[in-house]
């Protein structure tokens, strides 16, 4: 199933909500991994790296009447809103272009853009790195696919 056309990030789960001003030079757009720099949110930039479970939701400052949807990308300097998720939560993430997803299968982690990538497990892997595993199966074919992913 693809996320053209859908307006919500969530799709099972009922995240924390929070709300931050984007990082000058960020580009988020709902569905990118989120970190904080600077008591603001941009996309998460440690590629393999330790990561919360924090994903930008839909742009709320859009209503459907402007066609707002999960393509409607945040204004650096402009509030972003959030949800941190918890393990079993369902969403709709960013995944990098090229990555051969199969359902309940492949261990996502960060890209390092705020993207999700898949990960081969090695004894340098910890908890806090793996972010989520594919809720579906397909093969990305575009940057910062939306694809459902379950919350580990």
């Amino acid at each position: 199933m693809a996320a053209t056309g859908y307006r919500n990030i969530i799709i099972f789960g009922e995240p924390t909500r929070t709300e931050k001003l984007a990082a000058s030079g960020s580009a988020v757009q709902p569905g990118h991994l989120l970190e904080m720099a600077s008591g603001e949110y941009q996309e998460h930039s440690t590629a393999d790296g330790y990561a919360r479970k924090l994903f930008a939701l839909e742009n709320q400052t859009h209503d459907i009447a402007d066609g707002a949807n999960l393509a409607t990308a945040y204004v650096a300097g402009g509030i972003v809103y959030a949800g941190e998720f918890k393990q079993g939560d369902i969403v709709y993430a960013r995944v990098a272009t090229g990555q051969s997803l199969v359902e309940g299968v492949s261990i996502l982690v960060s890209n390092g853009d705020g993207t999700l990538k898949i990960d081969t497990l090695d004894a340098t892997d910890l908890v806090g790195k793996i972010v989520a595993v594919a809720g579906e199966t397909k093969t990305t074919s575009t940057a910062g696919e939306l694809s459902r992913v379950i919350i580990q």
